[in-house]
């Protein structure tokens, strides 16, 4: 009965480094003394573990959570994770979270009663144009009948519940009430050195593991955008399960920090660096860099990538079609 007198708790849930870094940053700008988190992840790494201790040490509780696609396993998860935060964070916490679409976060929502919804980027996908959150942002008829029942808690009715969004980006987001905070600092690029040697780094991605691609189809695809590009060092995406990029003569980039962090770094060797990724959101945190130059890799597939394509190559990111004939090979 003693929660109704009280400031609502706050809760942030973050399930990537990104996440970590702009609830940091939100934590420090609101100035949030208390809060709870919830770190899901797919993949345990160091990295991973690096980011959640970044923003744990200050939490007043911490859940580190795996998360996968099994559905007794997300009953499991959710339910149990339910009623340990609704004894933490009483009736109505603020949340704050990166992923509002993912069931994990949605649930939490739901069932914490909560009325107050933050939001923050997730990466491009917010401002890309298309994509995973620009689908069902109007309830569709099974949202509408639920809702009826009081049993909505469809992407739909969070999307109405947000208050306010903190973007990393100066673009159109999909989200309302945006507001921009400042992530990375780039303009100076650290130290940087005065030779004239340039060097090609190749950023890895999850299309295998999304089920998007093959992962031998994936390997086959690097093998040839290291060819073409003498590629020298391999930066792993985070949630990366399978090393894809072995005994083809590169340096694979082992670190704790995330891509943009590594790239600065590698800007007191190098005069320039040429970076390649497939549509990661690194590529435009990167654009500003003196020295750095970015690369798409885009190739013809299932997926609806016309607006994205169009989005970096608006802001001057190159496009770079492999041949694919060579790829399946």
């Amino acid at each position: 009965m003693g929660n109704n007198n009280t400031k609502p708790g706050h809760l942030f849930i973050c399930y990537t480094p990104l996440h970590a870094l702009i609830a940091k940053k939100v934590i420090e700008k609101e100035q949030i003394s208390s809060f709870i988190l919830v770190f899901y992840y797919h993949v345990d790494s160091e990295k991973i573990r690096h980011y959640f201790g970044e923003i744990s040490a200050k939490a007043k509780k911490a859940f580190y959570i795996k998360k996968n696609n099994n559905l007794l396993h997300t009953i499991k998860v959710l339910f149990g994770l339910f009623f340990n935060l609704k004894r933490q964070l009483g009736a109505a916490p603020i949340v704050y979270t990166g992923n509002v679409k993912s069931i994990y976060s949605r649930f939490l929502i739901y069932a914490l009663r909560t009325k107050t919804l933050h939001t923050f980027d997730d990466g491009i996908g917010n401002v890309s144009g298309e994509g995973y959150f620009y689908k069902g942002l109007t309830p569709g008829a099974f949202s509408k009948i639920t809702s009826v029942f009081g049993l909505n808690f469809s992407y739909s009715w969070v999307y109405g519940l947000i208050r306010k969004h903190y973007t990393i980006y100066k673009m159109e987001n999909v989200m309302p009430f945006c507001e921009y905070i400042s992530l990375f600092d780039f303009e100076s690029g650290g130290q940087t050195t005065s030779n004239h040697s340039s060097t090609a780094v190749l950023l890895t991605s999850t299309m295998c593991e999304d089920g998007f691609i093959s992962l031998d189809f994936e390997k086959k695809l690097y093998k040839t955008v290291i060819a073409d590009f003498n590629v020298r060092y391999v930066i792993a995406h985070p949630l990366e399960m399978h090393d894809k990029c072995s005994d083809q003569g590169v340096t694979i980039i082992k670190s704790e920090k995330i891509a943009e962090d590594i790239i600065i770094d590698l800007k007191k060797q190098y005069g320039s660096i040429k970076v390649i990724g497939w549509y990661s959101s690194a590529l435009i945190h990167l654009l500003n860099v003196n020295g750095v130059e970015t690369v798409n890799i885009h190739f013809e597939s299932n997926l609806s990538l016309g607006k994205t394509k169009q989005f970096f190559e608006s802001h001057q990111v190159k496009t770079y079609t492999p041949n694919l004939k060579a790829v399946k090979q």
